[in-house]
């Protein structure tokens, strides 16, 4: 990852190049200034089945309203939109035989067309959410392994 050769390591905001900071070069612009920068803060991927069940809940409703208005998300609800994890770890709430999931279900299906909840159950399949822990850890093994990093 990153923009340099054989690089493994995330590109700084400021530092898109392996040759930015030469001083035959112009700056580079700053890029992706809109971008939510997800920190150990948000704690994503904590939390119980259920939390992260309303997590996925609150994301979907302020997104419905965000469409509906037609406006972009303040940095407040870009903090609500980085808990969505996906389905593929909530299979549970889609069973209508799963008394426990009723009213969580109940909620999806108030939010989503009949096409959109189709299109979630059939994600419990194949999207997982891989928490941070893990993400860090694989480029640590990377960086063992000995792959360079830009990492400042």
């Amino acid at each position: 990852m990153g923009n340099c050769p054989g690089t493994v390591c995330l590109s700084p905001v400021r530092d898109l190049s392996c040759d930015a900071g030469a001083p035959d070069q112009e700056p580079q612009p700053l890029r992706n200034q809109n971008n939510y920068r997800i920190t150990e803060a948000d704690k994503l991927g904590t939390g119980g089945l259920k939390s992260k069940c309303y997590g996925n809940l609150s994301a979907i409703e302020l997104l419905k309203h965000l469409e509906a208005n037609s406006r972009p998300a303040t940095q407040d609800e870009k903090q609500i939109l980085v808990r969505y994890v996906g389905w593929g770890g909530l299979p549970q709430v889609f069973d209508p035989a799963n008394k426990v999931w009723q009213e969580e279900r109940a909620q999806l299906a108030a939010l989503l067309t009949t096409e959109e909840l189709e299109s979630a159950r059939a994600t419990t399949l194949n999207a997982h959410y891989t928490a941070p822990i893990i993400i860090q850890a694989m480029y640590a093994l990377l960086q063992q392994l000995g792959f360079p990093s830009t990492t400042k």
